[in-house]
C-alpha cells in the first residue's frame, strides 16, 4: 500500500491512527455497504506519515513545536497571532515531490480521464474519541476540480489543524500538538445541489434513544445543513418498523429550507468554491400575499378594506419585489412572473383608487382633496 495515499475502498476502523477517524469511517461504509447496494462516493486518503514527512521538512515541526511552547491560550490576542504564523509557515512550505506525485496518480485513477469535481476535508487522529470531539475544528472544500487546485486545498486542510480555536481546544483537552496528525480526504462531489441533501443520525439526538433513525435534509449541498445555517426538514423513523416491514415515520417536522448552498460559477481554484444563494420566494411571499388579497380587494368594492390592505403595504411594495428576486439570482420565468404579478397589484391599487375618489366627487357634487379622503378612510 502506497505511504502517502489510500483508496477509501482498503480503509476500515483499524486505520484511525493512519487516516483519522472520519477516513477510516468512509472506508468502513464503503466495504460494508456496497455489498448490500447502497453507493458511498468513492476517493481516497493521505496517510499520517505524509502529514508527519511534510511538516519534518526545514524543520517546520520544531519551530511549530517551539511556538506553542510557552503560549497561553487564554489570551486570544497571542493565540491569534501564532496561530496565523504557524498557518503561514505551513501554507509557505512545499509539499514533497513524493506526496504530490501521489496525489496526483490518486486523482487519475478516480477521475477516469474525466473532469471531476471533489471535496477535499480534513481528518485528524485524534477525531471523534469518547472524551473530547475534534469534528468541525478543520477546513473542507466543496467543487475542487484540477490536480493543481486539490493540492492547494490540501495545503489549506493541513495549515487548518492549527486554527486558533483548535489549538486552544487541544491544550485544555491535554493533547499533545504533535501527537495530533492529519490526513485530507478527496471524495467524489454528488450534484446534491440540483436536488436534496442532509444528515441521517442511527439515534436520537436528544435523548440518545437508539430505536429511532433521525435523518435532517433540505435543497442543496448538506453544507448548510451541517453548519446550522438552515431550518431543515425533521423525520423520525422508528427501527422496529422499518425492520419488520411497516411504514416507519412516527414524526415528521417541515422546516423552512430558506436558504440552498449550490456550485458556484467558475473562478479560483484556490478559493472555497460554494456559494450561498438564498431562495427569493420565501423571503417575497408577504409582498406576493399583499398584492394578491390586493387585487381580490379591488374587485370587492369596498373601500375600508382596500385602505387597510394599502397601510399594510411598505411604500416600496411596487418596486421591491423584482430588485428582491433579481439579486438573489433566481430563473428569469421567476423574475417575470414577479414583475407581472408587481404591475398588476399595483395596476389593481391604481384603479380602485381612483374609483373611490370620483365615488366621493360624485357624493359630494365638488372637489374632494385626496389627503382628506385617505383621512377618512385611515380607520
Amino acid at each position: 500500500m502506497n505511504a502517502y495515499v489510500l483508496p477509501f475502498e482498503q480503509l476500515t476502523m483499524r486505520d484511525v491512527e493512519t487516516v483519522g477517524g472520519k477516513n477510516a469511517s468512509l472506508g468502513e461504509m464503503i466495504g460494508a455497504l456496497a455489498k448490500l447496494g447502497v453507493q458511498v462516493p468513492g476517493g481516497f486518503a493521505t496517510t499520517a506519515q505524509a502529514y508527519r514527512e511534510f511538516l519534518a521538512q526545514g524543520g517546520l515541526d520544531e519551530r511549530i513545536r517551539a511556538e506553542l511552547g510557552n503560549l497561553n491560550v487564554d489570551d486570544v490576542t497571542k493565540l491569534a497571532a501564532s496561530g496565523a504564523r504557524i498557518r503561514q509557515w505551513i501554507l509557505a512550505t512545499p509539499f514533497p515531490p513524493a506526496l504530490e506525485a501521489a496525489v496526483a496518480a490518486a486523482l487519475t485513477r478516480m477521475s477516469a480521464g474525466k473532469d471531476i469535481a471533489v471535496a477535499v476535508r480534513s481528518s485528524a487522529t485524534a477525531e471523534d474519541l469518547p472524551e473530547a470531539s475534534f469534528a468541525g475544528q478543520q477546513e473542507t472544500f466543496l467543487n475542487v476540480t484540477g490536480t493543481q487546485a486539490v493540492l492547494t486545498a490540501m495545503h489549506e486542510v493541513f495549515a487548518s489543524l492549527f486554527n486558533d480555536r483548535a489549538i486552544s481546544y487541544r491544550v485544555h483537552q491535554g493533547f499533545d500538538h504533535s501527537a495530533v496528525a492529519l490526513s485530507a480526504g478527496v471524495q467524489h462531489m454528488v450534484r446534491s445541489d440540483l436536488g436534496a441533501s442532509g444528515v441521517m443520525f442511527t439515534l436520537d439526538t436528544d435523548s440518545g434513544f437508539r430505536e429511532v433513525v433521525f435523518i435532517t435534509a433540505s435543497w442543496g449541498l448538506g453544507e448548510t445543513v451541517v453548519q446550522g445555517a438552515v431550518n431543515p426538514d425533521e423525520f423520525y423513523l422508528y427501527k422496529p418498523a422499518l425492520r419488520a416491514g411497516k411504514h416507519p415515520v412516527v414524526r415528521r417536522n417541515l422546516g423552512s429550507k430558506a436558504v440552498k448552498m449550490v456550485y458556484a460559477a467558475a473562478g479560483s481554484t484556490a478559493e472555497r468554491q460554494d456559494q450561498v444563494q438564498t431562495l427569493a420566494l420565501p423571503l417575497s411571499i408577504p409582498i406576493l400575499v399583499g398584492y394578491i388579497f390586493s387585487i381580490t380587494v379591488a374587485s370587492s368594492g369596498n373601500p375600508d378594506l382596500f385602505f387597510k390592505v394599502l397601510a399594510y403595504l411598505p411604500p416600496t411594495a411596487p418596486f421591491c419585489m423584482p430588485v428582491l428576486v433579481g439579486l438573489n439570482q433566481v430563473t428569469w420565468w421567476e423574475f417575470l412572473a414577479s414583475v407581472l404579478i408587481t404591475i398588476a397589484g399595483t395596476a389593481a391599487m391604481a384603479v380602485f383608487a381612483a374609483r373611490i375618489y370620483r365615488r366621493a366627487v360624485l357624493r359630494t357634487g365638488g372637489r374632494v382633496h385626496l389627503r382628506e379622503l385617505l383621512a377618512r378612510n385611515a380607520n
